[in-house]
């Protein structure tokens, strides 16, 4: 005898089973991009903290008005000999301070 055939109702059943199957399935995946994307909403929140942070602080810059003054001059277009340089120099060491 062959195969016995299925009514309507059982090939409706193995059918929502396997559908219920694969929601199971994608609401587990969901559950995992919801917990990764909190993750990644955490490190965003830290990550922006963290340059509030360095935005408040203000920058502490040395600067080296010699080379400051060269590289302007130079940006300037215009050159400095060694003999101006040193007697600039010598200029600068013979102020008096206050």
């Amino acid at each position: 005898m062959g195969k016995p055939t299925k009514n309507v109702f059982e090939k409706v059943e193995e059918k929502l089973d396997s559908l219920i199957e694969e929601l199971q399935t994608t609401n587990s995946f969901l559950y995992a991009v919801f917990g990764e994307l909190l993750d990644v909403g955490d490190k965003i929140a830290n990550l922006s903290s963290k340059v509030e942070q360095l935005a408040i602080v203000p920058l502490k810059v040395e600067v080296d008005y010699e080379k400051l003054a060269d590289a302007i001059i130079m940006a300037l277009g215009y050159t400095v000999t060694q003999g101006e340089k040193a007697a600039e120099i010598e200029f600068k060491s013979h102020k008096k301070v206050p």
